[in-house]
Order: structure tokens, then C-alpha cells, then sequence
């Protein structure tokens, strides 16, 4: 009879080196923070977190051809493009789910020699003020973009175009930890190839420990299975090993999204899966004074517009 995909996986780990299976911390994961998501759930991945990988990696080209191009998001591509022409060869971060560009900001500010991209399919968020503070498209460093579009899609533009991502950052996605909603982590989506396939160092924060151990042994069954094709076996291989951290923050305003804020402020643990190379963390309270000195900017460019209008009604 022919085997199951869970008895197939489990050959897949026999074979496998152990190398890619060794913990990548010790002990194996943080703690979890008394009373938070995490510590309702066991902590150890779900049982199909690795087959699913496998099996989305195996059937990557029928999933191409069937996801249709959104509109949005290939009008979106073609503003991309012509950034990035513009901008020359640097290095490029990408935002994955920015939702109101705080983080997009912080590591542009951080990071003025690379280009930033973030990314959100709501238009609403990334349009939405921070605090006090008017955003928008306008109200972003200059080596920064934001762009709405499906998330999916994009990735799959990125690697058509052959642009190398050099950083990726998932920061705190939604974790959808209903078990019906399980298809719809990012580490369960068909998509999950085309993630890894992008290039460069990958960052994934969330404050749901469970998602993140999925997140790894998702990564891992790719790496290690000879099913997979080469090139995605490769590109996931090449984000291992995932070292799982927990984080912590000065203070709330240190947060690099604002989610990340509410939890630190309501206690929950907040934890960071990284690949060998990715980025420092950083700190998003260089948002505000920015903010803050681009509106102090506009009130004096205001205020010299209106003393020229008054000047010039003045004139016999």
C-alpha cells in the first residue's frame, strides 16, 4: 500500500543528518512567561508541522500556476521596481506584515546605508498615525518604502526578478492559533518555498513560543528532506540553525512594532527565532524623535508659506 505522508516523514528523518535535527539552544527553548498564550500550549511543534513544509516544497510549481497575480499587487511590484532602479545596488531589508511601518522606519533609521521594504496587505494600517504623529508614505526615511500587497505574491515577484533579499524580518505575524486556522501560519501556507527561497539572513519574533517551534521544525524537515526540490532544500538548509531567544526590552517604547509594545507591557514573553547573519535588534524609539523632527520640519516650511502668502497679498 502506498505510505502515508507522516510514515514518509518519518523515513525522511531517519535519513537525515542528525546535525540538522541538534537543538539549536540549550535547553532546547525559553521558558515561557506565567500566565502568556504560549504557556497553554505543549511545547514541542505540532506533529505535521514538517510534513506540511515538505509537502508545500514538493508541489511548489502547481501552486504557481493556480495563485492568480492580485492587480494591487502587481501595480505595487511596478512602484518597486522603479524604487529600487532608482536606489542603486544596496543592501535590502525586508518588512514581511509591517502593518503601520513603525518597524519599516526604525530600521531604516538604523540602517541608512540599505534599502528597507515594508509590506502590508491593509492599506488602513499603513496609512494609520503613530501616537501624535501623521504618517503615510510621506513620513518615511528616505532609503525606506511601504507598499501594500499580498505578502504571497510579492515574494513570488521578488524571486521572478532575481532581487536577492538580503534580510528578512516576519515580526510577530498573526499566529492564528486555532487548530482550524492552522493552514494559515506562514510555516503551514503553500507559500512557505518561496519565504525561503528569497535569500539572505530570516528573523521571525512572535509571542506565541508554539509558532515558533513549528516556524523551525518546518524549516528543518525541508532542509533535510530528499523529496524537496534541491534549490528550496537548499535555501531552507541555508537558514539553519535557527537560534531561539527570548527577548526583552528596556521599555515599552523600545518595541519595534507596536504589538511588540502591547505584549511587553502586558507581560507576555516575547521570543525571536534568527538565522545565522540577520540583523541586530534595534530599537524603535528613533521613530518618534524622527517623527517628531519631520513635523517641526513642516511647521517651519508652514510657516515660511504663509509668511510668503501674506507677503505677497500685501503687495500694492
Amino acid at each position: 500500500s502506498r505510505p502515508t505522508c507522516r510514515e514518509t516523514y518519518a523515513r525522511m528523518l531517519l535519513a537525515a543528518s542528525p546535525q540538522l535535527f541538534a537543538p539549536v539552544v540549550a535547553p532546547p527553548c525559553p521558558t515561557p512567561a506565567a500566565g502568556s498564550l504560549a504557556a497553554a500550549y505543549p511545547l514541542e511543534p505540532h506533529e505535521l508541522a514538517g510534513p506540511s513544509a515538505v509537502q508545500h516544497a514538493c508541489s511548489l510549481e502547481r501552486y504557481l500556476e493556480r495563485q492568480p497575480l492580485p492587480p494591487h499587487t502587481h501595480d505595487a511590484f511596478g512602484e518597486l521596481t522603479a524604487w529600487l532602479d532608482a536606489a542603486g545596488e544596496r543592501p535590502l531589508i525586508l518588512d514581511s506584515g509591517c502593518g503601520t511601518g513603525l518597524s519599516t522606519r526604525a530600521l531604516a533609521l538604523a540602517h541608512p546605508q540599505s534599502l528597507v521594504l515594508g509590506v502590508d496587505r491593509s492599506g488602513d494600517r499603513l496609512g494609520r498615525r503613530l501616537g501624535p504623529h501623521k504618517t503615510g508614505k510621506d513620513a518615511v526615511p528616505p532609503n525606506a518604502l511601504l507598499l501594500r500587497a499580498e505578502l504571497a505574491t510579492l515574494w513570488r515577484m521578488l524571486q521572478m526578478s532575481g532581487r536577492r533579499v538580503d534580510h528578512h524580518l516576519l515580526l510577530y505575524p498573526n499566529p492564528y492559533p486555532k487548530p482550524r486556522q492552522r493552514g494559515r501560519r506562514w510555516h503551514f501556507h503553500a507559500s512557505l518555498p518561496l519565504l525561503l527561497a528569497l535569500g539572505g539572513s530570516l528573523e521571525v519574533r512572535s509571542n506565541w513560543l508554539p509558532y515558533l517551534l513549528e516556524f523551525r521544525a518546518a524549516v528543518q524537515a525541508v532542509a533535510a528532506s530528499p523529496a524537496a526540490p534541491p534549490h528550496v532544500r537548499q535555501a531552507a538548509a541555508r537558514k539553519l540553525p535557527l537560534g531561539l531567544t527570548r527577548a526583552s526590552l528596556p521599555a515599552a517604547e523600545d518595541g519595534l512594532t507596536l504589538f511588540e509594545r502591547k505584549y511587553w507591557t502586558s507581560g507576555e514573553g516575547l521570543y525571536r527565532l534568527a538565522s545565522p547573519g540577520a540583523l541586530e535588534p534595534v530599537s524603535g524609539r528613533v521613530v518618534r524623535q524622527y517623527l517628531e523632527a519631520l513635523g517641526g520640519r513642516r511647521e517651519v516650511a508652514r510657516a515660511a508659506a504663509e509668511s510668503c502668502a501674506d507677503g505677497v497679498a500685501q503687495t500694492p
